[in-house]
């Protein structure tokens, strides 16, 4: 079987990942339109936003690595021009699109189009551009394992467990020892790597036994010491138990449609497809809506049908991205990539 059809089930899963994303942001909106729609603050119940980053992050550690191929610091060049083409174009329409619906000063969107903006201490133009942050840093991390070559042999393991425990410390040293830790960023890097040594194991035919399934039950246990340690008390609006859920979910979700049933639904993997445009212009329509509504109050029914009238329009514009931007921009990558790895010198 060809790892193109190996892998197809993911694209099902990316679709799972968008949508859960779009979800949060779109009812959480649509709640707030008047007072006794509260019920369809569905974020209030599960925080589907970070349900669905994780599984994304997941997704990107078991794919993204093993991406690279060659020998030397000219693949991770070839690497970067993939990335570059796969990320980019897309990214700087919906920057364009930002700017038509919201507007804001253009150096705030000059810094936001390096994609850098969070290094710099540049707000984002759109809240969801912040995973792409930790995207750059984990490439940064695969192109050093690469250089050492432990991308594919040596000890990922280790380094995933050894990251994982580091931040169940640095939880519980921010919790208990007042000492600002960082260990958002890390955890996100850790569910990366577990990402990627799922993939090593997947390559070498490792069939997951009762060994595997206590390690992933221990990187989860270390990720939910942190989580309890630090939003024990709803610090900075987190619940521990959302929290919690959340990585519970994804975790389980990856594992349940990757090692048990397959999802091969062909809708569902067109959406996985154009993810990457529903994740960057989804929040767009919910203002939109909200001048067309000009404040006018609605109930229960025409709700749903401005959730519905979102979800559509969020679709039909990645669809539209997807095809007119984001799939030649990524045959161009390639054909550069091909170029550099072909060159001389």
């Amino acid at each position: 079987m060809s790892v193109s059809r190996r892998l197809a089930h993911l694209d099902c899963l990316r679709a799972l990942a968008a949508l859960a994303v779009a979800v949060n942001h779109v009812f959480g909106e649509v709640a707030h339109l008047d007072p006794s729609l509260g019920w369809l603050d569905l974020p209030a119940y599960f925080d589907f936003g970070r349900y669905g980053v994780l599984l994304f992050f997941i997704i990107s550690g078991y794919v993204i690595p093993f991406s690279i191929t060659g020998q030397g610091p000219r693949a991770v060049g070839v690497f970067a021009v993939h990335r570059l083409f796969r990320l980019f174009p897309a990214y700087w329409v919906s920057l364009g699109a930002a700017w038509l619906v919201l507007g804001g000063s253009a150096g705030l969107y000059a810094v936001n189009a390096t994609m850098l903006q969070r290094f710099l201490g540049t707000p984002d133009v759109l809240g969801v551009y912040w995973t792409l942050a930790v995207e750059l840093v984990f490439y940064g991390l695969v192109a050093g394992l690469f250089l050492v070559g432990w991308l594919r042999r040596g000890p990922l393991i280790m380094i995933t467990a050894g990251l994982a425990v580091a931040v169940a410390g640095a939880g519980l040293i921010r919790a208990y020892g007042g000492i600002p830790i960082p260990f958002a960023w890390p955890s996100f890097l850790s569910l990366m790597l577990m990402g990627s040594v799922m993939r090593r194991m997947d390559e070498r035919g490792v069939t997951p036994g009762w060994r595997e399934a206590l390690g992933l039950g221990l990187f989860v246990l270390a990720q939910l010491t942190a989580i309890f340690a630090v939003y024990g008390d709803a610090a900075n609006g987190r619940s521990a138990w959302g929290e919690a859920a959340a990585w519970t979910g994804a975790i389980a979700t990856f594992a349940l449609f990757h090692y048990g049933w397959r999802l091969t639904a062909p809708g569902l993997a067109y959406l996985g497809k154009i993810s990457y445009s529903i994740y960057l212009f989804h929040t767009l329509a919910n203002p939109l809506m909200q001048r067309m509504l000009a404040g006018e109050k609605i109930g229960a029914v025409q709700a749903m049908g401005v959730a519905a009238l979102e979800f559509a329009a969020s679709i039909a514009v990645a669809a539209a991205v997807y095809h007119v931007v984001e799939a030649p921009a990524i045959k161009w990558g390639r054909r550069l990539g091909t170029r550099l790895s072909q060159s001389r010198g």
